[in-house]
């Protein structure tokens, strides 16, 4: 049976929720919608998953076995930033990007902050335990803290900013939980030397009168 569970099957059965999509669940963890359709239709067929209003995991034993299996391989082949941003949808409280990772999904990628490789932060909001997430992250050998730290004293190039925040009104876009779209923009305005032309995108992108809302950076 486990012969099914390659790096797609474990970030699908870790990554889902009860009701997802399998576009929403293929946006989540950042694969191709048509190679997370087939395994979805490989792992039914094994009678561990069923499709019912959405992709249902009824083998929760299974998932327990993945999760301590993955965090095993976390010691042996370090995550990318990539796996990174995969990872809290894995958690078993709800988070949303935040900041500069907020300006870079509500610009549907358009814009990007310069962030090194070697010195790479990834900015997400809770509402739950700080301390939850902060060993959570620490399972898979991710530095997390609620400020961020300057590279030389964290272990790895990859750390996680977390803010304790409300969580009521996120949004999603592409398979991201993203704060709303005027406190990004708040944000940026706050920033502007770094994200005017995010600004710009924005006010491009999203005239919707129903926002009520000004994305230049002369504020609301």
């Amino acid at each position: 049976m486990y012969t099914h569970f390659d790096e797609v099957a474990v970030k699908l059965m870790l990554g889902a929720e009860s009701g997802d999509s399998i576009r929403r669940i293929a946006q989540k963890i950042d694969e191709p919608y048509e190679t997370v359709r087939q395994k979805v239709k490989d792992l039914e067929e094994k009678d561990i998953l069923k499709i019912e209003n959405g992709v249902h995991v009824i083998a929760p034993e299974i998932v327990k076995s993945i999760y301590q299996l993955a965090i095993a391989g976390s010691k042996y082949f370090p995550l990318s930033i990539e796996d990174v941003y995969v990872l809290p949808h894995f958690a078993d409280h709800f988070f949303a990007f935040t900041r500069i990772d907020a300006a870079y999904i509500w610009t549907r990628g358009g814009y990007q902050v310069a962030r090194s490789p070697d010195d790479y932060a990834i900015f997400i909001r809770v509402d739950s335990c700080i301390e939850y997430w902060i060993n959570f992250f620490a399972d898979f050998g991710i530095s997390a803290y609620e400020k961020r730290r300057p590279v030389e004293d964290i272990e790895g190039d990859i750390q996680v900013v977390i803010e304790k925040g409300e969580l009521s009104d996120i949004e999603w876009i592409e398979g991201k939980p993203v704060i709303p779209l005027e406190e990004t923009v708040g944000y940026m305005q706050e920033n502007s030397v770094h994200f005017q032309p995010a600004l710009d995108m924005i006010d491009e992108m999203y005239q919707d009168a129903d926002k009520k809302i000004s994305y230049t950076s002369g504020g609301t």
